[in-house]
């Protein structure tokens, strides 16, 4: 196993596939303790040359990635010597479209509640129409100018600080801040166009004295994406 060589063979760039290759006399032996197939077989009972679908095991033998793994026995191989590669999720690309989805979701639903054709409620959920002038619960009404530009000028500050070191953050801290900076421009936007925040989710409580917030998907955004970016940094201080 000393003469066995494991690395990443893709770029460490965002990428829909990451591809780990191994290489050496102990590739098959490797793979059966960091490899599962679907099929039940052992790596070296797989056929040459054929992509097999199975999941990536960490040392625990718990499930990382949903995976497609193919070997090149050797002396046949770019090596010489018995080689396999396994092709992972190698960025967060998908993960990153549903955020899209999210926002356009966003502009959609703000767009339909002002129209007023955005009317549905069940029982713990109604959609409706709120102007939202000040910032959040509705403070800071009175200095309507303010709004309107203050929340702009952190964004930028924001985008300019944290997406060229983006690359460096653990994953959580990714997602994170995409989310922030995708839920912050969505709202600033209509701060920018109509001097207000069109809100439309709203959770009615059991008790009808209770005034029940109203809310939008960029507002989930902005609070998700805080938890997650704290958790990926926290989690990049626990490594240090």
């Amino acid at each position: 196993m000393s003469d066995t060589i494991a690395a990443i063979a893709t770029p460490p760039l965002p990428s829909a596939i990451g591809i780990l290759r191994l290489s050496g006399p102990g590739t098959l032996a490797a793979l059966d303790r960091v490899f599962r197939a679907r099929n039940g077989r052992t790596a070296g009972e797989q056929t040459p040359r054929r992509m097999v679908y199975g999941d990536l095991l960490d040392q625990d033998g718990s499930v990382i990635d949903n995976v497609l793994c193919v070997r090149f026995p050797g002396p046949d191989s770019y090596t010489g010597e018995d080689c396999a590669e396994l092709h992972c999720h190698g960025s967060p690309v998908v993960l990153n479209a549903g955020l899209a989805a999210l926002f356009a979701a966003d502009r959609i639903l703000k767009y339909l509640s002002r129209m007023g054709k955005l009317k549905w409620e069940r029982r713990y959920v109604r959609l409706t129409h709120l102007e939202n002038r000040g910032f959040f619960l509705g403070l800071g009404q009175k200095h309507e100018k303010l709004l309107r530009w203050l929340p702009l000028g952190v964004w930028l500050a924001a985008a300019a600080c944290l997406l060229p070191e983006l690359g460096k953050r653990a994953f959580a801290a990714q997602l994170g801040i995409l989310s922030v900076l995708l839920g912050g421009i969505s709202n600033q936007w209509d701060r920018l166009r109509q001097g207000s925040v069109t809100d439309y989710l709203q959770f009615p409580h059991r008790k009808a004295k209770k005034r029940a917030l109203v809310w939008n998907l960029a507002d989930f955004m902005l609070i998700g994406g805080v938890v997650l970016t704290v958790a990926g940094l926290v989690k990049e201080l626990i490594k240090k």
